[in-house]
């Protein structure tokens, strides 16, 4: 999860507007965002312990799905990096702030 936190902080600051450089560290950068989100999807949040029966398996599957959202859009992200479409990659940016703090509420 740092590792995750770490590339999303580092493509945010370096792709501010939609005339930001594209680098190939930044392609690779965000194809492990899609990566360590995918592999992520098999820990358990430490909230889950505090939780038990039907309400601790919807926690669960309500994490798995924001995760899987997250990876979507990280891979949409990686995809215009790729094309070299920095404006579209801004786009994804806020789209992955947005669900990154939504899931930071539910499940940190």
């Amino acid at each position: 999860m740092k590792n995750m936190g770490g590339a999303y902080k580092q493509l945010s600051a370096e792709l501010t507007s939609p005339d930001s450089k594209i680098t190939p560290e930044q392609i690779a950068l965000a194809k492990n965002l899609t990566k360590w989100t995918n592999e992520s999807k098999d820990q358990i949040p430490d909230k889950a312990s505090d939780l038990s029966g039907e309400e601790k398996q919807k926690f669960i599957e309500g994490y798995k799905a924001e995760l899987t959202a997250l990876a979507e859009v990280s891979t949409q992200l990686e995809t215009a990096l790729s094309a070299g479409k920095a404006a579209d990659a801004v786009k994804c940016l806020e789209q992955l702030k947005a669900l990154r703090s939504k899931g930071h509420k539910s499940y940190k």
